[in-house]
C-alpha cells in the first residue's frame, strides 16, 4: 500500500512545479521499497532452496547408512558426526544407543548386509529451523523391508553449511514397532 501511495504522489508531483528535492526524495523512497521487496523475495527463495537441499541431504544420509555406503557417508557428514537412536524393544520399553561416524567408516568392520534387501524409507511433514549456516530437520518416517512395514519413528537431524554444502553433524531417530501412523506412502 505504501508503494502505491508513493507512486501516486510521484505521478502527481511529476506534472507540478514542485521543487526537485521532493521528487528526488519520493523517487528514493520508491526505489528503496522496490529493493526491500526484491531482497525479501530472494531471502524466501534461498530458504526454499536450502530446505530442499537439507531434505536431499537427509535422504542421502539415510540411504547411505541403509546401504552401508561409507564413501557417501563421508561426503555427507562432518568428521565427528554422531548418530543416536531410541529403539522400542519387544516389551514396549525404549532403549537408546549412539554410534560415531568412525564406526560406520571403519574398513575393518564387516558390512551389515551381504545380501541385497529391498528397503525403503519415507519421511513427510518435515519441520525446519534454519538460520544461515545451521539447520535442524524433524520428520516422521516409516521404514519398509521387502514391501512390509518394519517400523516407524522420527528423524531429527542437525546440519551445518560448510563450503556451500549442508553436512550432517548429528542424526537421531526413534525406532518404533507399534502404534505407527498409517503408511506414509500416500503422504507428501
Amino acid at each position: 500500500m505504501k508503494f502505491i501511495c508513493l507512486f501516486i504522489v510521484l505521478v502527481i508531483l511529476n506534472g507540478c512545479a514542485v521543487p526537485a528535492i521532493v521528487m528526488e526524495i519520493t523517487s528514493d523512497i520508491v526505489a528503496e521499497n522496490l529493493a526491500e521487496k526484491q531482497q525479501e523475495r530472494e531471502k524466501k527463495q534461498a530458504a526454499i532452496e536450502a530446505k530442499q537441499d537439507i531434505i536431499d541431504s537427509m535422504h542421502q544420509y539415510v540411504e547411505a547408512i541403509n546401504a552401508d555406503n561409507r564413501q557417501l557417508l563421508t561426503k555427507l557428514s562432518k568428521k565427528n558426526a554422531m548418530t543416536y537412536t531410541g529403539k522400542q524393544r519387544e516389551q514396549g520399553e525404549f532403549t537408546s544407543g549412539e554410534i560415531t561416524l568412525s564406526y560406520y567408516l571403519d574398513i575393518n568392520r564387516t558390512k551389515r548386509t551381504q545380501v541385497k534387501v529391498d528397503i525403503f524409507e519415507k519421511s513427510w511433514k518435515q519441520t525446519f529451523l534454519l538460520d544461515n549456516q545451521i539447520a535442524m530437520l524433524w520428520a516422521p518416517y516409516d521404514f519398509y523391508i521387502a514391501g512390509k512395514l518394519s517400523h516407524c519413528g522420527i528423524n531429527a537431524f542437525n546440519f551445518i553449511k560448510d563450503e556451500g554444502k549442508w553436512l550432517v553433524t548429528n542424526a537421531s531417530w526413534s525406532v518404533q514397532k507399534t502404534d505407527c501412523d498409517v503408511s506414509s506412502l500416500d503422504k507428501a
